[in-house]
């Protein structure tokens, strides 16, 4: 897998071609976790009807939050990160939601990022998504 820095403005122009409205922010920022992420997972996660994952066109699942509004994106090398926010606090929120999304459905169980920046210009993010086979799930009962 190939992590790299990119500019919030590649990201917003890569995510301009998926078929989804983009959010009319312009704060960015990223949280970004020690572990890869099954992309398919965390479209369903996210839910099928308002997340996109197109990876011959964008390495990364993307959703439009509704509240707060913000371009939800998140990449295979553990990067959660937002465009079009309209504050750092609403970034913060957007990022937020997302991560308990995924907590609630153990798909990310770090505590705390290993890198965050809010708000930012560029962000780490995977230009191949990685072969993670893990789905999630729920702890076993004792």
């Amino acid at each position: 897998m190939s992590t790299e820095r990119v500019s919030v403005e590649e990201l917003r122009s890569r995510v301009e071609q998926l078929d989804i409205d983009l959010q009319e922010g312009t704060t960015a920022g990223y949280h970004h976790y020690q572990t890869d992420f099954a992309l398919g997972s965390i479209e369903i996660a996210y839910g099928e009807d308002r997340a996109v994952y197109d990876e011959s066109t964008f390495p990364g699942v993307v959703y439009a939050s509704s509240d707060p509004e913000a371009t939800v994106l998140t990449s295979g090398n553990g990067t959660i990160g937002v465009l079009d926010a309209e504050d750092e606090d609403a970034a913060t929120a957007a990022i937020e939601d997302a991560v308990e999304t995924l907590k609630e459905l153990y798909l990310l169980d770090e505590e705390q990022p290993i890198e965050l920046e809010i708000p930012a210009t560029e962000m780490p993010f995977a230009s191949d998504p990685p072969e993670v086979k893990t789905l999630g799930g729920a702890p076993d009962e004792q």
